[in-house]
C-alpha cells in the first residue's frame, strides 16, 4: 500500500489517495494538466451525506469536479516552493463555491491569483490560512484534516463569487 498523499474534495466525495504528479508540486500539477481527468491510486471516497466509503485501486476523478486539493506530503518544486514562502502581498478573500449546500472559504491569497485580466491564469489557486464554512453536517472522522490545513488548492472554475475583505 502506498501511502496517503492527496486529498480532493468533491460535491459528493472527500477522496484520499495518491495522484501521480511526478516531481511536481499538487498544486503545479493541476495547473499544468490540460488532462480533463486525474488518474489516481489507492483511493478511499467518503460520501459528504454519511461517510459511506468506497476503496478503489485506480481511478479516473473529472478535474472540473473538484472544489479544491491538499498536499499531505510536500514533494518536487522545491526552488518554487522557496520562492513560495518568501513574502509575497495578500490580500484577505472570502470565496463562495458553487457546491449545495452553499460553501464558503476565508483565507489570504494573491492578490494576482484572482485578478481574471491577469494573462495565462491558472484553473488553480492557493489560499493559505483557510477556514471553511458549510461542511457536511454528518462529516466523517477524516474531514478532521480540513479544519486546521495550512492551505487548499482552489479551482477557480467552481467559484461562484469572490469578494476582498477589509483588512
Amino acid at each position: 500500500m502506498r501511502y496517503l498523499k492527496d486529498l480532493l474534495f468533491t460535491d459528493k466525495y472527500l477522496i484520499k489517495g495518491h495522484v501521480n504528479t511526478g516531481s511536481q508540486r499538487l498544486s503545479t500539477f493541476l495547473n499544468n494538466t490540460r488532462k480533463h481527468f486525474l488518474e489516481m491510486e489507492e483511493a478511499t471516497l467518503i460520501k459528504h451525506d454519511g461517510g459511506d466509503r468506497t476503496q478503489a485501486e485506480w481511478m479516473l476523478v473529472r478535474v472540473n469536479d473538484i472544489l479544491f486539493a491538499y498536499e499531505m506530503e510536500e514533494t518536487g518544486d522545491e526552488a518554487l516552493r522557496n520562492l513560495a514562502a518568501q513574502d509575497r502581498a495578500e490580500i484577505a478573500v472570502t470565496v463562495h463555491l458553487k457546491y449545495d449546500p452553499p460553501m464558503q472559504l476565508s483565507g489570504l491569497v494573491r492578490s494576482r491569483a484572482i485578478d481574471s485580466d491577469t494573462p495565462g491564469n491558472h484553473d488553480f489557486f492557493v489560499m493559505v490560512k483557510p477556514m471553511l464554512q458549510g461542511f457536511p453536517a454528518k462529516a466523517a472522522p477524516e474531514y478532521a484534516v480540513l479544519r486546521d490545513i495550512p492551505y487548499l488548492i482552489v479551482n477557480r472554475d467552481r467559484i461562484a463569487f469572490i469578494f476582498r475583505r477589509p483588512d
